[in-house]
């Protein structure tokens, strides 16, 4: 599998969790709690997996690759996309400030619903740039040597950050969740 078919198969679980996000942003818009422990569940899917993985994988190993192979910062999309990341991060902070208290306060519903909305519409449109955009010229200059660098180097990245067991817990939980709150939409393995 190409690298890039790795990046877009975690896009795949991303915008699983999106949908359940979505979903509870909905419940908090219409005055709801959303059960703690989920949200809590989600944020941390996002901190984990999307940035901490997914988000550094790129920045770290892709990013950089491209850069030598002539599709440097601020010769395409790669500015905009880490501009996203950073923006992405700060938002994730907004949803988790929110947490504590979610079950008390609607003042913190809608901060964040809102959030959670903007968060979403950040990633989906960072995900379609990714995909559409930055991937396929990705795959124009990547031969299969530096394909299979990256790719060991994804590889090292999820045992050395993550660790054994992770994805699976997350496969789990966004079924769980994808159950609860997007009536199924979410179900099937699709990241890594």
């Amino acid at each position: 599998m190409r690298a890039t078919e790795t990046l877009k198969a975690e896009h795949r679980g991303i915008r699983r969790a999106l949908a359940v996000l979505e979903a509870l942003a909905a419940q908090a818009d219409g005055g709801e709690a959303p059960r703690s422990g989920d949200a809590e569940a989600l944020v941390e899917f996002f901190t984990v997996f999307a940035d901490g993985c997914h988000h550094a994988k790129e920045e770290r190993i892709l990013f950089p690759e491209l850069a030598t192979r002539g599709l440097a910062a601020g010769q395409g999309p790669v500015d905009l996309l880490l501009e996203q990341h950073a923006e992405g991060r700060r938002l994730v902070g907004r949803l988790r400030r929110e947490l504590p208290a979610l079950d008390a306060d609607p003042a913190a519903r809608r901060r964040f619903a809102a959030a959670a909305h903007e968060y979403a519409a950040l990633l989906e449109e960072h995900i379609a740039l990714e995909d559409d955009v930055l991937f396929p010229d990705a795959d124009g200059v990547l031969d299969a040597e530096a394909d299979g660098r990256i790719a060991a180097a994804f590889d090292r990245h999820e045992e050395l950050e993550m660790g054994a067991g992770v994805h699976e817990r997350f496969h789990r939980m966004l079924d769980d969740l994808g159950a609860k709150y997007a009536g199924g939409k979410t179900h099937g393995k699709v990241m890594k």
